[in-house]
């Protein structure tokens, strides 16, 4: 009983973080003129922010914002941990002042395996950019100047650059007006999760770092700031 029991609690906490991993989670921007609008949801939670302020809820339902405290207790200073804190940087200030700086050979002995932990560490940082994917866009210009001229040039060319990118979701207008002013909207969706935001590139730069010369060079490095 106690075997089923174990199985269906493991069972059951594995779905939550399948869940948790694999969902997506959708990021919404959309910008007309000096408006704007961010929106991330994940779950049936949301989060809005945009001209009017911000806000959170699910689904439907918007969460009610707590009172804020008064900004005079906020700001009133602690007197009694003053000491404390001064006495607390005085002994970090000794303890760095009390450790060995290591030499310039031991530095440019380790540069190749430096150079090889940055360059993962970058490369890790380009797989988790990398890993957000564009569902949907698009993108509107309304071209206003004073002269015909220049406005007719510019729609011509925004009409040349479409024709060499038929599927790019991008429209344009004109206005010959005096003085007509620019106009523009857009918006972008964009669809990630956690497995591949952070699970998967952490496991891959854990797999690449060179784990026994990193604890190498860490054991060196504390054998010569070790404090006498």
């Amino acid at each position: 009983m106690f075997l089923y029991f174990f199985l269906a609690l493991l069972a059951s906490i594995t779905f939550i973080v399948a869940i948790l991993l694999f969902s997506p989670f959708i990021f919404d921007a959309k910008i007309h003129g000096r408006d704007y609008s961010l929106k991330l949801r994940f779950l049936g939670f949301w989060y809005r922010k945009d001209n009017d302020g911000e806000g959170q809820g699910f689904l439907f339902r918007e969460f009610r914002k707590k009172p804020e405290e008064s900004k005079e207790k906020a700001d009133k200073p602690d007197k009694s941990k003053k000491t404390g804190k001064k006495a607390d940087k005085t002994e970090s200030e000794k303890a760095k002042k009390a450790q060995k700086e290591p030499p310039l050979k031991f530095w440019l002995r380790r540069r190749h395996l430096i150079s090889r932990i940055v360059a993962l560490v970058l490369r890790f940082v380009f797989e988790v950019l990398t890993s957000f994917r564009i569902a949907d866009y698009h993108l509107y210009l309304k071209i206003g100047n004073g002269s015909p001229d220049v406005t007719g040039a510019l729609y011509g060319w925004l009409q040349a650059f479409k024709a060499w990118y038929p599927n790019l979701k991008f429209d344009f207008d004109y206005d010959f007006t005096p003085f007509a002013p620019w106009d523009y909207s857009g918006r972008v969706r964009v669809r990630n999760s956690l497995f591949r935001l952070l699970i998967w590139p952490l496991a891959k730069l854990l797999w690449r770092l060179p784990k026994l010369e990193m604890i190498s060079f860490y054991r060196e490095y504390k054998k010569l700031t070790k404090s006498e």
